[in-house]
């Protein structure tokens, strides 16, 4: 049986401003993933470590502007936000994603709740939030793939998420879809920890199928879209 620590486990050190503290290594990661760097690196630079300490770094920000809306009427909601990040931290430590832990966050959804998780073999995220009849769950490409910005002589641009889907909570809720769920999303990332990382990998397997699936047994969701312009 996992041992995986979730953000709700009181055994887990969350990340704080304080505590956290970069290397030169995975500083020089965060700001070519989140800022645009002066140089772009000459080959993949992705490890498990830069990736987990990037989204330590995160956390340890979210964590830190906590203290600014604390009793303040965005407090709740925002805390959702740094244990959705606490989540998705301890989940990204690993290449492989833990069937148990993931199992156990969907149980604990409650309404408000937000759940992301990283399909890094399909270079593809969700996002899943509980409402009070639904729990929306919404799919999108990680990074645009490298074909598509050599070939596009103007700024990329690109649309978050690339699909949405609504999906009653009685049918969300039950022990069967969630183990169901968890198979597929874990599935996609149980490779050989051995065998090279794909530079960018094909999303439709999670964006696509994931879709309609989802839309077999909800519908699709109507929902405010955010868009990125690529240098």
């Amino acid at each position: 049986m996992s041992t995986t620590p979730t953000a709700d486990d009181p055994n887990l050190q969350t990340t704080n401003s304080k505590a956290f503290a970069y290397t030169s290594t995975s500083l020089r990661y965060a700001v070519t993933h989140v800022f645009l760097p002066v140089q772009l690196p000459d080959k993949n630079d992705y490890t498990p470590e830069n990736d987990h300490s990037l989204a330590r770094g995160v956390c340890a920000a979210a964590h830190a502007y906590a203290t600014h809306v604390c009793g303040t009427s965005e407090q709740a909601r925002w805390h959702r936000i740094t244990r959705m990040l606490d989540n998705l931290q301890v989940a990204v430590q690993s290449e492989h994603m833990d069937n148990d832990h993931v199992t156990s966050q969907l149980w604990k959804m409650q309404t408000g709740d937000i759940l992301a998780f990283l399909i890094r073999r399909q270079n593809a995220a969700i996002i899943l939030t509980k409402r009070e009849s639904c729990t929306l769950c919404e799919a999108f490409e990680v990074s645009p793939h490298r074909d598509d910005i050599k070939n596009t002589p103007e700024p990329l641009i690109c649309s978050y998420p690339g699909s949405a889907v609504e999906t009653p909570n009685e049918v969300f809720d039950d022990g069967a879809f969630q183990s169901e769920l968890t198979n597929f999303l874990s599935r996609p990332n149980a490779v050989d920890s051995d065998s090279p990382l794909l530079p960018s990998a094909d999303p439709q397997y999670i964006n696509a199928l994931f879709n309609g699936i989802l839309q077999s047994v909800g519908r699709a969701a109507d929902v405010p879209r955010a868009t990125k312009r690529t240098a």
